[in-house]
């Protein structure tokens, strides 16, 4: 896997599998986000930095989390990932919008970019870090463009991606 620190040009996720997704820079893939147990189960996300957990929780407030994943080899004697302090925590309003702040007190907006919903970007202080472009609403198959080297740029990447995969699921489930 490379990295996509540097890649300015649109990068687009592809199907993989059931719940199963790649996001590539041209040919290269650069990131994964799967959910192995099915709904409700926490989805595994990867770059080639770092290893992640996104889980969501909540009906009428979600929010979603973001926490380091700490492989087997760590022992027995590693914090369970339940226990273990989120790196980023977005919470999300009935409109769609939301904050995600991250565990050394970073804000950063989610908005909406259009009056369809199906564009979505993550701010900081008025700039864009990333935007997220739907093909359907019914369907995951997001764009994604990467506008600032920021801190923490794939975690926020992959948190964008799997509310779009949330999305997706709760417009066809709901017909919203």
């Amino acid at each position: 896997m490379k990295t996509f620190r540097g890649f300015t040009d649109t990068m687009v996720w592809t199907e993989t599998g059931k719940r199963a997704y790649a996001l590539h820079a041209g040919s290269d893939v650069v990131a994964t986000l799967a959910w192995p147990s099915g709904f409700g189960s926490p989805a595994r996300a990867e770059t080639a930095d770092e290893r992640l957990m996104i889980e969501r929780s909540g009906l009428l407030r979600p929010r979603v989390l973001v926490r380091d994943d700490v492989p087997a080899a760590a022992g027995p004697d590693a914090p369970a990932a339940s226990q273990r302090a989120p790196r980023l925590t977005l919470e999300v309003d009935l409109g769609g919008r939301g904050v995600a702040r991250s565990n050394t007190d970073r804000t950063l907006q989610w908005t909406p970019r259009n009056l369809w919903r199906t564009t979505w970007a993550f701010e900081e202080n008025g700039k864009t870090l990333v935007t997220f472009e739907a093909d359907s609403a019914l369907k995951f198959g997001h764009k994604v463009r990467v506008s600032e080297q920021a801190e923490d740029l794939g975690a926020i990447t992959l948190l964008g991606s799997a509310v779009g995969v949330f999305l997706s699921e709760d417009s066809a489930i709901f017909g919203i």
